[in-house]
């Protein structure tokens, strides 16, 4: 032992001494002579601090860090380590951990409090939260009111309220008092630039280099500055100062990645930010920085992946949202860049470039009316003649839907190269319904940007609402041969393939796009979709969706996604649980929120549900939706004065909106208060005057008064406005109601004529032939249905029925392809039994419809189909116990009674 003793030649480390040299600049030499102490001694929890500390001005933040908590563990003190410790979180850019971890911390020790408290309001401020910020600093100069770090913030938050002069007298007052002070002349320089003063800001970062030549914040600030105005020679000699100075700083290598990207050379730049993540770093710049050398070197995969770890650690900045946007929108991700763009949209006013981002996602996602309100906006925003003649050539589209209105758009269009008039003038003729306009428009987009693969796509999405299948498939296949990972030319063509009862093949698209990219959101909500409604596949969709909430924990779509199967599944008490645990994730997504209250109600918890609705109503002031919420249940639990108030509340905070007005006059028809329920069909027609809602609304009332005239021409002004398929479906049963079949069947032709793919229309026509027992016209519009829908069960079902009904062949067919669509339907076996019966398949009719049975043993009406099947087969004594088995089940009076006749049918042969 002795011997050991004496090899160990270390003299025992002096933490005054080593203090010093971190503060005079000497960090490098500290942190040496500290790990060579703490190898011998590594329980020192004051050398660990003073590691923690060097580590840090070194730019070694995870690892200051990790020395820091070792020293918290150690003992030493909270108001000793917490200010270093919450230094360490801000370098590293994780600003709510910082604010959850230290707000409202105190010492004994004021100065320890004031630091602490200033750190705070830096972590607020950069989320954007100034009054928060305001306040911590507030609390800092309460406990030390000459505390300068909290000053010099004060300054800070001055300038961000829009009072640079009285910021930047602030920060002259405190460089009087202290004139070396470094972060005082940063800021100086800082507040000059933003007053467009670069001058005095170059002077101030110098005068701050003087201070100390090793200042990362003034180097890079000048190279900041002199990158600004496009000088990278400045900023190239400014970055070898910086590497002279600060040559293994992180930020010096970052300073080189990000000059090496501009001048081309994105492999370097991959190579810097590669190996400056590797290290620990993980700060939102170098995140950016990353995933623009991953984007330049075509490795969007990649750059998602960086800019969403970006996003996460940063979730109130603007860049990281943006920038991800955009890469999303290029891979064709539109929901997931809708919802990257949303926290942004909610700001006053947004950052003027999500609002074409978010008009682009739109019009990609065929929303194009949302899409030109959305360009508009963003025309007004922006500044400079080409931009203020797109605003203007918007508003006069808009205002006058003439030719000349396009034609300025058209000419806008020649002129900008880079595609947004072109996408601008897209959206404007698609939200008119104007196709072939929108295709030469597409063209034209085509001949200047040739090689992007939106410009297919579009013209697939244009031409599959032409009904022009083949065409389509074409563009989406063009766009694959650009980019075969695409995702909405993949679900163009499976859309297509869906239409052509080709299922198999549509879930193998999204299958093989899943191979390459197993966390690919849209193609895991689309596979989760296509499960088919039996316990296996909701087992297998509730997996997916699963997998994608882990992929996705910040993206609220496929929470919803399984929050909504879940509910369709009538696994309600699920769904409660998911929607909680979603909204804890995500406590901003108010649609989460939304989304609670309606699995609350579904599982019988109404209050519950009622109060989830108003705190989403504080979250949404200016939406009617939580209102209307509200009113429906209290309508439910007939309360219907409580059902007037929240429609109020609607009212107010959405003056005029349809629903809010609809509801109203539901409940004004309910006190029998029609005249003021017209008047809110009135209002609707006033506030809404191009929608088809306010008349459809005065043509119920009307019907209610008695007065069928009124009513006719109210409904007839509705089907001639937009939105008008239920006033459409209305009007037709106003003239079957008045006797004028006729009429009635003209109207219904010219509708189709111009709506052909109105489902809901066919499906009213086909009910109102089934209950004047018009088979033949119940089957023609089934069957139309079908044609449009391949896969919708419930039309080709009930067109089996009617083949069986009418003595007519091919009923089995149709009920087999129902099945396929709608899997273990008890319905649609007892049909495709019906069909095999009629075409003398006795057996294999027994054999279904026994499934049936087993599907749904509680349902009357299957085991009296079953027991006719026996008797047709001979088998009387099945068919008696299947007889007596009916007559203990809740089946209709109907069905008993029918029972009861066949049993005495049955006993007389004997």
């Amino acid at each position: 032992m002795w011997l050991l003793q004496a090899c160990d030649s270390t003299p025992p480390a002096d933490p005054v001494a080593i203090a010093r040299l971190i503060d005079g600049g000497e960090a490098a030499t500290a942190s040496i002579e500290l790990k060579n102490q703490l190898q011998v001694k590594p329980d020192q929890a004051q050398l660990r601090f003073l590691l923690g500390r060097a580590l840090l001005e070194l730019g070694e933040v995870p690892a200051a860090e990790i020395e820091l908590r070792r020293a918290l563990s150690l003992g030493l003190p909270e108001a000793t380590v917490g200010p270093q410790l919450a230094r360490a979180l801000l370098a590293q850019q994780r600003y709510k951990q910082l604010t959850e971890d230290f707000a409202n911390t105190s010492y004994a020790d004021a100065s320890a409090t004031a630091e602490m408290n200033t750190l705070v309001a830096t972590a607020f401020r950069q989320q954007g939260n100034l009054t928060e910020a305001e306040q911590a600093v507030a609390s800092a100069l309460t406990h030390k009111p000459d505390h300068v770090p909290a000053q010099l913030m004060q300054a800070s938050l001055k300038a961000a309220r829009g009072h640079e002069p009285q910021a930047l007298a602030m920060v002259s007052a405190v460089i009087r008092k202290e004139p070396e002070n470094l972060q005082a002349w940063v800021l100086q320089g800082q507040l000059l630039y933003a007053q467009g003063d670069n001058s005095g800001a170059v002077d101030s970062f110098n005068r701050a280099l003087r201070i100390r030549t090793d200042s990362v914040s003034a180097h890079a600030a000048l190279i900041a500055l002199h990158l600004a105005g496009a000088d990278t020679t400045s900023a190239q000699r400014q970055w070898l100062a910086m590497q002279k100075a600060l040559p293994n700083n992180p930020r010096t290598r970052l300073y080189e990645a990000k000059l090496a990207l501009l001048r081309g050379d994105a492999k370097l730049a991959r190579d810097i930010t590669t190996e400056l993540l590797r290290g620990g770093g993980g700060n939102v710049e170098l995140l950016l920085l990353a995933g623009a050398a991953e984007l330049t070197m075509k490795s969007p995969a990649r750059a998602e992946a960086l800019l969403s770890r970006a996003v996460g650690i940063a979730p109130q900045a603007e860049m990281p949202r943006l920038m991800l946007a955009q890469v999303l929108l290029h891979s064709g991700q539109y929901q997931a860049a809708i919802e990257t763009l949303n926290p942004l949209m909610h700001r006053d006013p947004p950052p003027a470039l999500a609002i074409p981002l978010l008009a682009q996602a739109k019009l990609m996602q065929g929303d194009a009316k949302t899409a030109d309100q959305l360009f508009q906006r963003a025309a007004a925003r922006q500044t400079g003649s080409n931009e203020i003649t797109l605003a203007a050539a918007r508003a006069r589209v808009r205002l006058d839907p003439g030719e000349a209105g396009f034609e300025e758009l058209r000419t806008l269009s020649r002129i900008d190269k880079g595609g947004d008039a072109d996408l601008a003038l897209i959206s404007a003729h698609l939200a008119r319904g104007q196709a072939p306009l929108a295709l030469a428009a597409i063209d034209e987009l085509a001949r200047k940007k040739p090689e992007m693969v939106q410009v297919d796509e579009l013209r697939g999405q244009v031409l599959l609402q032409q009904k022009k299948l083949e065409a389509a498939q074409r563009e989406f296949e063009r766009a694959l041969q650009k980019n075969p990972q695409h995702y909405p030319a993949i679900a163009g063509l499976a859309g297509i393939e869906l239409a052509q009862g080709k299922h198999a093949a549509a879930v193998a698209r999204f299958e093989a796009l899943r191979t390459q990219q197993p966390a690919h959101l849209q193609a895991t909500l689309a596979l989760a979709e296509l499960q088919p409604e039996t316990v296996e596949g909701v087992a297998a969709a509730t997996k997916l969706l699963k997998e994608a909430i882990a992929a996705h924990p910040d993206l609220s779509a496929p929470r919803l996604a399984l929050i909504e199967l879940q509910l369709h599944s009538q696994d309600y008490k699920q769904a409660v649980a998911t929607a909680q645990a979603a909204v804890v994730a995500l406590p901003g997504e108010p649609a989460l929120h939304d989304a609670l209250g309606q699995a609350l109600s579904a599982n019988g918890e109404v209050q519950q549900a009622i109060n989830t609705f108003g705190q989403l109503a504080g979250m949404t002031p200016s939406s009617a939706v939580p209102h209307l919420r509200v009113a429906e249940l209290q309508m439910k639990k007939q309360d219907f004065a409580a059902a007037r108030l929240a429609v109020r509340k609607a009212l107010n905070a959405e003056p005029g909106a349809v629903a809010g007005l609809r509801l109203g006059a539901a409940l004004a028809v309910r006190d029998k208060q029609l005249p003021q329920a017209l008047a809110m069909a009135k209002e609707a027609q006033k506030r809404h005057p191009d929608d088809a809602a306010g008349f459809a609304m005065e043509g119920e009332v009307r019907v209610i008064m008695g007065d069928k005239p009124a009513a006719e021409l109210a409904l007839r002004q509705a089907v001639s406005k937009r939105d008008a398929a239920q006033a459409a479906r209305q009007l037709h049963q106003l003239l079957l109601s008045d006797s004028r079949q006729a009429e009635a069947e003209r109207f219904a032709s010219s509708w189709l004529t111009r709506h052909p793919g109105d489902i809901p229309f066919l499906h009213h026509l086909a009910e109102r032939a089934l209950a004047r027992e018009n088979w033949s016209d119940a089957e023609q519009h089934y069957r139309r249905i079908s044609e449009q829908r391949p896969l919708d069960a419930q039309a080709l079902n009930n067109t089996a029925w009617l083949l069986v009904k009418q003595s007519k062949p091919g009923a089995s067919d149709f009920a087999k392809r129902a099945l396929k669509a709608s899997p273990d339907n008890p319905a649609i076996l007892n049909t495709l039994a019906q069909s095999y019966a009629h075409e003398g398949q006795l057996s294999k009719a027994i054999e279904v419809q026994r499934r049936a049975v087993s599907m749904a043993p509680e349902m009357g009406s299957l085991r009296l189909e079953m027991a006719k099947l026996y008797i047709a087969s001979g088998d009387l004594a099945l068919a008696r116990d299947a007889l007596g088995q009916l007559e203990k089940l809740k089946a209709s009076p109907l069905a008993k009674a029918e029972a009861r006749q066949l049993l005495a049918k049955l006993d007389s042969r004997h």
